[in-house]
């Protein structure tokens, strides 16, 4: 089972990489469904283009660094999501964006729960 967990701090983004860094890894492609994409197409999908993938992390809005933290944590496929209020500082198009991701999301169940902060934390640990 490979878990997706975006915490609501995003505090495992590096402040000092671009956001293209960040989110590539060194990666050059993500297998998205069923074909490859490359990795910077694939960060554009996330409203990162141009040289919007150039700016240091540091300068990035709340809401962009929800966006460049789902993006990473999407880029490892993973077929159980945990989200700490991925909401938060989202703009319209961005929220619209994320309830289409989740519900065409790959898992064969899916489960939606609401959690306080402590039961969320105590499932994490």
């Amino acid at each position: 089972m490979r878990v997706g967990h975006v915490k609501q701090s995003r505090e495992d983004l590096q402040d000092d990489c671009s956001v293209y860094e960040a989110i590539a890894e060194g990666w050059p492609t993500v297998d998205y469904g069923t074909h490859e994409v490359d990795i910077r197409r694939f960060i554009a999908a996330f409203n990162f283009t141009g040289t919007d993938q150039d700016r240091p992390i540091s300068t990035l809005s709340g809401g962009e660094r929800n966006r460049a933290h789902l993006a990473k944590m999407i880029k490892h496929a993973p077929n159980v999501l945990l989200l700490d209020e991925p909401s938060n500082d989202l703009d319209v198009e961005v929220l619209r964006n994320l309830e289409n991701a989740i519900s065409e999301f790959a898992g064969t169940d899916r489960k939606i729960a609401n959690a306080t902060e402590g039961v969320f934390e105590a499932l994490m640990y």
